[in-house]
This record gives structure tokens, sequence and C-alpha cells, in this order.
């Protein structure tokens, strides 16, 4: 079984309406052969946020763990989300595309 999370951040473009960031889960499950992958938008850029898997998908514990402390997308309840990569006393997220560390 592999699973992904993945969130990547995108400069808006003036012609188009983009969406600020993305986020993708990837679910393959072997065994059935059969694979899921969730894409979600993420609008708001001063405070991007979508809803947990982890209750359906408890692999997703540590990865939205780490896209929240990466990229400050909030994940609407996840049972424990606190910085996983850095300090809790880290100001701002370094791979969103305005930090400016």
């Amino acid at each position: 079984m592999t699973s992904v999370a993945n969130a990547s951040d995108i400069a808006q473009s003036i012609e188009a309406e983009l969406p600020d960031s993305i986020l993708s889960y990837d679910k393959e499950v072997v065994w059935v052969k059969s694979e899921l992958i969730l894409k979600c938008a993420c609008d708001d850029r001063d405070n991007p946020t979508i809803a947990s898997v982890t209750k359906i998908w408890r692999g997703a514990d540590l990865q939205e763990r780490e896209i929240w402390d990466l990229m400050g997308i909030k994940f609407e309840g996840h049972p424990n989300l606190k910085r996983i990569m850095l300090w809790e006393g880290f100001e701002g997220h370094p791979l969103r595309k305005d930090y400016l560390g």
C-alpha cells in the first residue's frame, strides 16, 4: 500500500483565476489494484483551510502535519495539528511563495 499527500503553492496568473494552493492525496491499494486521487483547491491565501482526512485515513496524520508546517494549510478536524519539521516558535511557512524568511 502506498500513499502520498502533497501541496503546491501556485502563483496566481493575471489572466486566469487559479487557486492559491492545491492539495493532492494519492492512495494506492495494491491488493485490489485500485487507486484514488483526491485534489482540493484552497482559495483563501491568508487562511488556507481544508477538512482533514485522518478520520478515514489514519496514515494522513503525519503528512497533514508536514503540509501544515511547511505550507500553512490548516486541516479542520485534525487531532494533533502542530509543527513536525520546525520548532514551535518558527514564524511562517517556508515553502510558501510569499515567505520572506
